[in-house]
């Protein structure tokens, strides 16, 4: 059996041709689809864009008139509200001074007490 193969190796074979066979066929199907599309004169389709108006995000509160707060609105009310409060920090200095001057009076005063001569003429 000289030029003679096995029938696996057929089968394999021509399982091996037509794959490159089916691969051949899908290469040229897209060459040709490009082709056609850069051929085309029509160019690419134009949409025109939505016609949607536009509605300012609310954040879900409102206001005392019943108007819808915006977010950028609401954003700039809780900032003001959570933010530094410069009245509540000059109440906590002024309370801090009080007690510490009193807590300096105090230590003068035990601290003169301790001076005194114990002798008297």
């Amino acid at each position: 059996m000289c030029g003679a193969r096995a029938p696996d190796t057929l089968t394999r074979m021509r399982r091996l041709a037509a794959s490159i066979l089916s691969l051949a066929v899908v290469a040229l199907l897209a060459t040709a689809t490009v082709a056609i599309a850069q051929t085309s004169d029509d160019g690419p389709i134009q949409v025109d864009p939505p016609q949607v108006k536009t509605v300012p995000e609310s954040s879900g509160f409102v206001d005392d008139q019943g108007n819808p707060i915006s977010r950028a609105e609401y954003n700039r009310i809780r900032d003001a509200e959570n933010g530094l409060q410069w009245g509540n920090i000059m109440l906590a200095i002024a309370v801090l001074s009080l007690v510490a001057a009193g807590v300096v009076m105090l230590v003068r005063s035990r601290r003169s007490r301790r001076r005194r001569p114990s002798y008297q003429p």
